[in-house]
């Protein structure tokens, strides 16, 4: 039996990931996926992979965010502790190992996580694969609303009638607005690509960490080769609407989009996501992934959901605190001072 940590470049973190059981071979566990979030952190904040092997077969990985507190917190307290988050999408515990196995790992993680002298993890779970059983035994789950999935098994024709038929409509009006779709699996069209997403999170007033830089699209190619597709909805000859999908195994996800605002009219959306289905299908995907909102039952979520009426799988959140002294103590010490503190988040600093 083995426990270790990893770094995103250590040729160890792809031979496990690899030795993965499909149905746990996710984008958001890969090597790539880690290195490629690297590049958009803080430079105090490393990625790492705890991870198991045993000779029997079992394999644990365990992607995280190592952060140092003194970047969140302006208070003395903070100095020298960390805390871990999950890489930007779904992470936790992924893989198969025995109850031995599963309990020699989280005795590893708990050892790890003392000594960098962290004192809280939080996790945003896989939904279709269901992994918060291998979470740390001291840890809590919370469901923080929906989360949709297509199911990619049935028939194409099948996929289509369970969308809800105000998306079958959309598909019907883009068809007659002679909305057309195209797919790339490489980086030529990331200037139309980062012009309508970068107008589309303007338009939305997303958060500064949604504006993902041109190199972190650029190294797509690099990082995770086969594992990523651009799809492009075109109306005239003009590109109007595009995701970015991340996909391996049985998994595909909608990452990142937009539409220009004046092409919204023409149903280019409802277009894309179809093809994004048959595509993904076609590749051997059993699911696509939506997402949930930003609040329980919004607008994004019921805009989601009309594709998988059927598909709302709930979306758990992990959290575990490994030194219950120094949450307290920390969580205390915020008061006194006046520093903000959220009432309705695990780490509670993290605003």
């Amino acid at each position: 039996m083995n426990f270790e940590v990893l770094e995103p470049g250590d040729r160890r973190w792809g031979e496990l990931f690899a030795a993965l059981p499909r149905a746990a071979r996710d984008v958001f566990y890969s090597p790539g996926f880690a290195s490629l979030c690297q590049e958009t952190l803080d430079v105090a904040h490393r990625v790492r992979c705890a991870a198991y092997a045993d000779d029997d077969g079992g394999v644990l990985l365990y992607p995280f965010v190592l952060r140092r507190m003194e970047t969140l917190v302006d208070l003395p307290a903070a100095a020298g502790l960390a805390d871990t988050i999950s890489l930007y999408g779904r992470g936790g515990v992924v893989g198969e190992a025995g109850a031995e196995g599963l309990a020699a790992f989280h005795r590893g993680l708990a050892a790890y996580m003392a000594e960098q002298r962290v004192f809280c993890s939080f996790d945003r779970l896989h939904p279709v694969i269901g992994n918060q059983r291998l979470n740390p035994p001291a840890g809590s789950l919370r469901d923080v609303g929906g989360f949709v999935v297509v199911d990619l098994r049935p028939s194409q024709e099948g996929i289509e009638a369970s969308f809800k038929s105000s998306v079958r409509k959309d598909i019907r009006k883009a068809a007659r607005n002679e909305v057309k779709c195209f797919i790339e699996g490489n980086c030529d069209h990331l200037g139309d690509f980062l012009d309508i997403y970068y107008q589309t999170m303007e338009r939305n007033a997303a958060s500064e960490f949604y504006y993902f830089p041109k190199e972190f699209f650029a190294r797509l190619p690099e990082l995770l080769p086969g594992m990523f597709s651009f799809i492009y909805a075109v109306a005239g000859d003009k590109i109007v609407s595009c995701e970015l999908v991340l996909h391996c195994a049985d998994y595909s996800h909608s990452f990142l989009g937009g539409t220009l605002r004046e092409a919204l009219p023409l149903a280019a959306n409802p277009m894309l996501k179809f093809e994004i289905c048959k595509e993904m299908k076609a590749c051997g995907c059993q699911y696509f992934l939506l997402g949930g909102g930003q609040a329980p039952d919004d607008g994004i979520f019921n805009f989601k959901k009309a594709y998988a009426p059927e598909g709302v799988y709930p979306s758990l959140v992990g959290g575990t605190v490994w030194n219950t002294q120094v949450y307290d103590d920390l969580r205390g010490g915020m008061l006194n001072v006046g520093l903000p503190v959220a009432t309705n988040r695990f780490q509670f600093y993290d605003l």
